[in-house]
């Protein structure tokens, strides 16, 4: 707010000063900035806790994930299969080498 109030100083008292639309667009930017300062890297970091929904009963619900690891170059992935009741019923995991040209 400093620097737009010393612009328009600046102009009332005919000194050089920056055209209105660069100065619009510096506060843009400046408010962006100060709107990542407020605001911390746990507060961006944060996620949405999701809990676990069961399948429609007489159905079984296959939850998978799968990872990948550039330097080593391998992806691995998970599986586990329950019921409606969350009753575990089996689960698997396999890991890929991948041959990289």
């Amino acid at each position: 707010m400093w620097s737009l109030w010393m612009q328009c100083n600046k102009r009332r008292h005919g000194e050089d000063y920056l055209p209105i639309q660069k100065v619009v667009d510096w506060v843009r930017h400046r408010d962006t900035d100060l709107w990542h300062i407020m605001h911390t890297k746990e507060e961006k970091n944060q996620r949405k806790l999701q809990r676990w929904k069961p399948p429609k009963p007489g159905w079984i619900k296959c939850n998978v994930d799968g990872a990948f690891n550039g330097q080593a170059n391998t992806r691995a992935t998970g599986v586990v299969l329950r019921d409606h009741t969350g009753l575990f019923k089996t689960e698997g995991y396999g890991e890929i080498t991948l041959q990289m040209p």
